[in-house]
């Protein structure tokens, strides 16, 4: 037997192979389960054949004032969907450098989350409730209750009196850094960020508002991650299975796994090793996309008819047919991704399509992959030997 060891691990015991005793749990669209997350930064309309995600997300800019009404207060406001794994946020107000005699007041810090059908230019709804502790940034300005602070040089700081609007607030005078406000958020969540600011000035130094992310180690996230979906099982996760469709095939499919404790060695360096992530591309099939609806035709070519759930949720398209069969787009099916994995009690996945771009597709920037039917298989017994 010791020749057969392996050498380099010369404090390892002879190994036995464990038997996994496996159960197979399937999650079907639209993935609302107890124990499935399903995070997109931005939600486009209803779904049919799928949950429509894209890895590439397109940043969403800071609430920025960059030309004011000397004298006046002005609000400031900006959406973010809150990313997924985020442990800890915080409402930030950046200030660029000022001159020795320029001044910039900030009243009315809110941070809120807003109900899933609202849309950025409504009224925020009284009853969304401010996340913010101390908005009026009333105390000593060198501890305010609730903020926290970092600048660069000289800067003055001081309580502003109340004006003929009866607002008071925070006087920043020869400032260039940011106040951060931690705010309790769960990702996936809308929320926005709204502040008063007025200036003397009609052109003040850069100004901003936005959050900033960080994940329970710490790390910083940013909300330009991708879309994807979060399952989380009691019984590790030894193998998942997407099925679904690109739209503009081929596709591709991305896994990432947190593995369980006994994954690790001692010698494991663990910021290289995990997350284990996992990739699978060129993956054919492809579902009905927008540019592919045959709108206006009523009378019967062979094309199919409108579904009745469609006409429930679009009642304009009742009696007209699309043209969706093989002979137009020989590329429609389905494609499945299997993962192998190493134990885990969380996987998160994404997928989307590898779009070629040719000058005569109706929708060549259309790379989503939709996800259809998700299962798990899990271990009923951990099994394994432990970290070493």
């Amino acid at each position: 037997m010791s020749k057969k060891r392996v050498k380099g691990y010369p404090f390892d015991e002879v190994q036995t192979r464990t038997e996994l005793m496996l159960r197979t749990f399937e999650y079907d669209l639209p993935f609302n389960y107890p124990n499935v997350t399903v995070w997109r930064k931005k939600y486009d309309g209803g779904e049919f054949h799928g949950i429509e995600l894209i890895t590439q997300n397109e940043p969403i800019s800071a609430g920025r004032l960059m030309r004011i009404e000397p004298g006046k207060w002005m609000l400031v406001r900006t959406v973010f969907t809150v990313p997924p794994e985020v442990a800890k946020a915080q409402f930030q107000v950046v200030v660029g450098s000022q001159f020795s005699r320029e001044s910039l007041s900030i009243a009315d810090a809110f941070a809120g989350v807003v109900p899933e059908e609202w849309y950025e230019h409504d009224d925020i709804p009284g009853t969304v409730k401010n996340l913010i502790s101390n908005p009026m940034f009333s105390g000593d300005p060198g501890a305010m209750p609730g903020w926290n602070k970092w600048t660069v040089g000289d800067c003055s700081i001081h309580q502003a009196e109340k004006d003929e609007e009866g607002r008071t607030g925070l006087n920043l005078n020869n400032f260039q850094g940011a106040l951060f406000a931690d705010i309790a958020v769960i990702p996936g969540r809308r929320v926005v960020f709204t502040l008063r600011v007025k200036s003397p000035d009609a052109k003040p130094k850069v100004f901003s508002i936005s959050p900033t992310w960080q994940d329970k180690q710490g790390r910083g996230l940013n909300d330009t991650s991708g879309d994807c979906i979060i399952i989380t099982e009691d019984e590790p996760i030894v193998r998942v299975a997407v099925i679904g469709s690109a739209c503009t095939p081929p596709g591709y499919v991305m896994l990432e796994a947190e593995p369980c404790e006994e994954f690790y060695r001692r010698d494991d360096f663990i910021r290289c090793t995990a997350p284990v992530r996992f990739k699978q591309s060129g993956l054919w099939g492809m579902h009905l996309r927008y540019d592919q609806w045959a709108t206006g035709i009523n009378a019967d070519f062979g094309y199919e008819p409108i579904p009745p759930g469609m006409i429930r949720r679009y009642p304009g398209m009742a009696g007209e047919r699309v043209k969706a069969g093989f002979q137009q787009y020989p590329f429609t099916g389905m494609s499945c991704a299997i993962f192998e994995i190493p134990k885990s009690h969380k996987v998160i996945i994404q997928g989307g399509s590898e779009t070629t771009g040719w000058l005569r597709d109706g929708a060549g920037n259309d790379d989503h992959y939709s996800f259809r039917t998700i299962r798990t298989t899990t271990a009923m017994s951990s099994g394994g030997s432990g970290r070493r």
